[in-house]
Formats: structure tokens, sequence, C-alpha cells
């Protein structure tokens, strides 16, 4: 952890017990379920926006696929940056984006701006970062350990009961009432960061956000992952697919020098270097990537395909992934 980390953890150590504990809590729930339900709740959706939209399967799929992508983006660049701005105004920041981009879905009258709209959506995925380290810094090793178990089942979807009740909403009033619950839940997580959440003292550092190496490592994760996703469509030779590949290595080649200079690097070369670091990441991107992959999308149209499916209603999906094994 470097000076900046270290002096921001310290500023925002409070210790918490008690109503004061319990509310903490639910204000970083409401927070992490502001952006969850924007992935989980909209999934059975898809096909209704794009018949909506006047769009392909293929093209509706990037509802999701810009979603995460900004949210890997902005989890690990908004949460650096609390490091020198505070959690609560960083927190604060990250429901404001989800707002706006919540408000232009709403009223999205084309399908670029509906992309805009999730784009912004998904960079609130700092928010689970920003519970993370605040939860960390505020209660006791073994409190944490309980709080953080809540806040990451919260984080893998409501049991199956949002993508239901997501499916509901679009059923009966179409898929733009997902977006206005969401917006409304996000207005009362933003109420009660200002009410719960403490204000932090003004660092006194004058170092600055590595603003450069988080440019380069977001060009960088765009990069491979549309070479990832034009690969199987385009061929893995094919001259797009190559562009992308060249940019993802040139990126990550920059970056690595970026942060070898950096006095406050995003991620310390010798983490970067380190054995031990390598193994989790690597996991945990091939576990999740499948996943999300199987259940947000695959599932999903499926189930609703006249031809494979069961039904082309938004509900059944969730009947089916109910029964995947867990």
């Amino acid at each position: 952890m470097d000076q900046v980390a270290k002096q921001s953890q310290q500023q925002s150590q409070v210790t918490y017990v008690g109503g004061r504990a319990v509310a903490l809590v639910v204000t970083l729930i409401l927070c992490v379920l502001s952006y969850q339900l924007n992935a989980s709740m909209l999934t059975p959706a898809l096909p209704d926006i794009a018949k909506a939209m006047h769009v392909s399967v293929s093209q509706v799929s990037q509802v999701s696929s810009l979603f995460f992508l900004a949210g890997a983006i902005g989890g690990v660049v908004l949460s650096r940056w609390s490091d020198f701005i505070g959690r609560r105004r960083a927190l604060v920041i990250v429901l404001c984006i989800l707002g706006a981009g919540t408000l232009l879905c709403i009223f999205a009258s084309n399908f670029a701006f509906l992309l805009i709209g999730r784009v912004l959506q998904g960079a609130s995925s700092a928010a689970f970062q920003l519970a993370y380290v605040i939860l960390s810094e505020s209660f006791s090793a073994k409190v944490f350990g309980t709080v953080l178990g809540i806040l990451t089942a919260v984080n893998g979807g409501v049991g199956g009961i949002d993508g239901y009740i997501g499916g509901l909403l679009s059923n009966q009033f179409g898929y733009r009432s997902i977006f206005v619950v969401v917006f409304f839940l996000g207005l009362v997580a933003l109420l009660c960061v200002m009410l719960v959440v403490p204000k932090e003292r003004r660092s006194e550092t004058t170092q600055t956000m590595d603003w450069w190496g988080a440019a380069v490592l977001s060009i960088g994760l765009i990069c491979i992952t549309y070479f990832v996703s034009n690969g199987p469509a385009n061929g893995w030779l094919a001259p797009i697919t190559l562009m992308y590949l060249f940019g993802t290595v040139v990126c990550f080649i920059a970056f690595w020098f970026i942060e070898k200079k950096s006095k406050t690097p995003m991620i310390s070369v010798q983490h970067l270097r380190s054995r031990q670091v390598w193994p989790v990441i690597t996991t945990t991107i091939l576990t999740l990537s499948s996943t999300f992959a199987v259940i947000n999308f695959t599932i999903v149209l499926l189930s609703q395909d006249h031809n494979v499916g069961s039904d082309s209603t938004p509900l059944h999906p969730h009947y089916f992934s109910l029964h995947l094994p867990h």
C-alpha cells in the first residue's frame, strides 16, 4: 500500500458499533444494489430492448458487454481515485454517474443513447470496491468478514428474485420501468451516503492520481475485450482482430513503463511481477467471464427463442436459471 492509500485509510478510520454500524452496512448494500440490479434485472428484457430499438440479437448484446466493460474500468480507476479525494466523495460521484446514466437510459430515443447510458451505469461498479474498502476501514477483522459476505452475496444477485422482478416489470410496463426502479433506488442510496458516511479531512498530500496509467490501462482493457469478442466472429487472423491484439500488447507494455516511473502508480510494479498475484487474477477472470456470459446472456436468449427455448417472455429465463447448480 503506498503513502497516499495509507493516509486516506488513516483519515477514514472510524469505529462503527450498534446502530451506526447497521446504518453503514445497509447504506453500502443499497449502493451495491444500485449497480447490481442494472445487470441482473435488465437481463430478461434484452430481447424486448432489441425489438423496441429495432436492432439484432448480436447488437443488443452490447447493452450488457459495454456495461461490464465500463464496470471493469470504473472499478479500477474510481476506487483508486478515492485514495486522493476520499471514500465518501468518490461514492457520491459514483452514484451521480449512475443516476445520469440511468436517466439517459430511461429517455433514450435510439440505441446509441441507450449504450451511452449503459456505459455510465457500468462505471458505477466502483460502488462495490469502495464499499469493500469502507468496510475494511470501519470494522474489526472478525466483523468485516461477516459483513463482506453479506455484501458479496448481494453483489452476486438477490437469489434470482431480482431477475424475476425485472422480467415481471418488463412484461407489464416495458423495459424502461426497470431503469425507473433503479434510478429511485440510486437516489435512496445517495441520500443514505450523505447522511451516514462521514466526511473526511482533505488529504494533505501533494501527490496526484496516475491518470496516464489509468488511461492506458483503460484503452488496453477495451482492446483486449474487443479482441476476444471479434475473434470468433471475424476470424482470429482478420485485420481488425489483429489490430485489437496489437493495441492490447502496446497498451500493457506502455502501462508497465508508466507504472515504473509513477510516484503513485495504479498498480505497483512489484505486484505485477508477483507470481502470487497472477494466478488469482487469471482464475477470477476466467471464472467470472464464463459465468456472466452464460447467466446474463446465453440462457436469456436461448430460453426466449421460439425455435430453441420454451417461451418468448422475459420471465422464463429465471425459472430456468433457478434450476442451475450453484
